[in-house]
């Protein structure tokens, strides 16, 4: 039997609330979520609670409900400055203000989507992790473009760009890997759109263009894609979430 144990029960509902979102049950998706929720308050553990109140904003943005998207980003911030251990209490803030930025932007709120996005740019070049210092630096590129800021978007794109380049394998694994992770619009067409319209940029339009062509031919050689979550149903979901239970019982309990 599976013992009664919240920090080995919280992975399981942690992951099936996104699990159901994704095989469309987004009502049943939030109950998981707020479980998991419910055990990482029982486990008194920050770092779980951090991530638990992330996630169910991820979820409330999905949903369109941008108050209570933004509430729990919040939520997950106050809760990741609990973390004793400086470098764990830095990455999870850095991700938490990653997905707070998100949420604003999603709301509109584009001002305070630049402000989560630049201190997360900060803390993500201390921690040295290219490839979310790659989605936040795309999310201030797009928040400036949404705000018609063409000086500033100007001057963020190559930067965006060349982080893609350096770190392309690592991104396209990485966004099969964590299916939160804003992969989302190719950098290069989001490059191309905002060159052309740009006065006298037809020349980088197209410069940008063929660089994309050029390497999107050579990913499709060496490509190994994941298989795909349209094709899970909610009994794949269930299947996973007893073997999530399984696993964890079998760890042994961290002092």
């Amino acid at each position: 039997s599976i013992p009664h144990d919240p920090k080995l029960m919280w992975p399981a509902y942690y992951e099936a609330g996104l699990d159901f979102h994704f095989v469309g049950l987004p009502v049943t998706a939030v109950a998981f979520e707020k479980e998991a929720l419910s055990l990482a308050n029982a486990a008194d553990v920050p770092l779980l609670r951090s991530r638990s109140l992330e996630r169910l904003g991820t979820l409330y943005s999905e949903q369109k409900n941008f108050p209570e998207a933004i509430q729990s980003g919040e939520q997950a911030l106050a809760e990741a400055d609990k973390i004793i251990s400086e470098r764990s209490r830095t990455n999870l803030r850095a991700h938490a203000m990653l997905r707070l930025a998100r949420f604003q932007g999603e709301a509109g709120n584009f001002s305070k989507a630049l402000y989560y996005f630049d201190q997360s740019i900060e803390l993500y070049k201390k921690l040295d992790s290219q490839l979310y210092l790659y989605e936040a630096s795309k999310g201030k590129l797009l928040a400036h473009i949404e705000m018609h800021d063409e000086a500033a978007a100007a001057a963020e794109l190559p930067v965006v760009v060349d982080l893609f380049d350096k770190n392309r394998a690592r991104i396209t694994t990485e966004s099969h890997r964590d299916r939160v992770f804003d992969a989302g619009q190719d950098i290069y067409d989001v490059a191309v759109a905002f060159s052309y319209n740009q006065n006298a940029e037809a020349d980088k339009a197209f410069d940008y263009a063929e660089a994309s062509r050029a390497r999107s031919l050579s990913a499709r050689r060496s490509a190994r894609l994941d298989p795909t979550w349209s094709s899970w149903t909610p009994l794949t979901v269930c299947s996973r979430m007893l073997s999530g239970c399984r696993r964890s019982a079998r760890r042994p309990p961290e002092p």
